[in-house]
């Protein structure tokens, strides 16, 4: 079939059209890849026993190798979100200044932005950190006869900043009857308003005793020391 001039032309302009869409395809640049990784390394538990806690956090290996120039990670609290930040421009050290006033809970330690020397992405990992309030746990025991008693004593650090009773807070109480043993639990008890707990009972023979406390969402837990009655 003859081809009239205007067809001949498009004809043409088709093939162009298509070569030139492959060489625009093949030419598309890919989303921008991390260049290498940076890690930040830092505590996975904190016990607040004091007013103000540092927290140190440090850059991995990684990083150096990848030339990280610069790298944050933002903190955030579960429930009330941001909550501090760690930057290294330049260092490989930062620090999170935390108050006792402050919430207490499991944070995210999540990335902010990071670069080479040559501005290229890197990429960053996420950690957990636990900060919560440190507790006290103290035993006594006693024996007359067979009657022995068992008194735990629990005790928590607290936004005023000092120790004070952990009211309402199940104690278990373990006991062997060898060093080398297991621990049994025999009885679980809650402290009263003074933060006590007391558990009596008859046994002819000697035990060794322990009690202990769970962590709570606030407040680590606590295994007291043995002792044998």
């Amino acid at each position: 079939m003859k081809l009239g001039p205007r067809r001949r032309a498009l004809s043409t302009f088709v093939p162009v059209i298509a070569l030139m869409m492959g060489v625009l395809s093949v030419g598309a640049a890919s989303p921008a890849a991390a260049y290498g990784s940076c890690s930040i390394s830092l505590p996975s538990k904190v016990r607040v026993d004091a007013p103000f806690e540092r927290i140190k956090a440090s850059l991995k290996s990684d990083c150096r190798e990848s030339n990280t120039q610069y790298a944050s990670w933002d903190v955030v609290h579960p429930r009330t979100g941001f909550a501090s930040i760690f930057i290294f421009d330049g260092a490989t050290t930062d620090n999170w200044d935390f108050y006792s006033w402050e919430n207490v809970g499991t944070f995210t330690v999540e990335p902010s932005s990071a670069w080479d020397y040559d501005y290229n992405d890197v990429g960053q990992n996420t950690r957990t950190i636990a900060v919560r309030f440190n507790s006290r746990l103290g035993l006594k025991t006693s024996r007359s006869g067979k009657k022995v008693t068992i008194k735990a004593t629990a005790t928590r650090y607290s936004t005023s900043d000092t120790y004070r009773p952990w009211k309402g807070v199940k104690v278990g109480i373990y006991a062997k009857s060898k060093a080398s043993g297991k621990w049994k639990k025999i009885k679980t008890r809650k402290t009263n308003s003074k933060g006590v707990a007391t558990y009596k009972f008859k046994r002819s023979s000697k035990r060794y005793y322990q009690v202990r406390t769970s962590d709570i969402s606030s407040t680590w837990g606590r295994t007291s020391s043995t002792t044998r009655r």
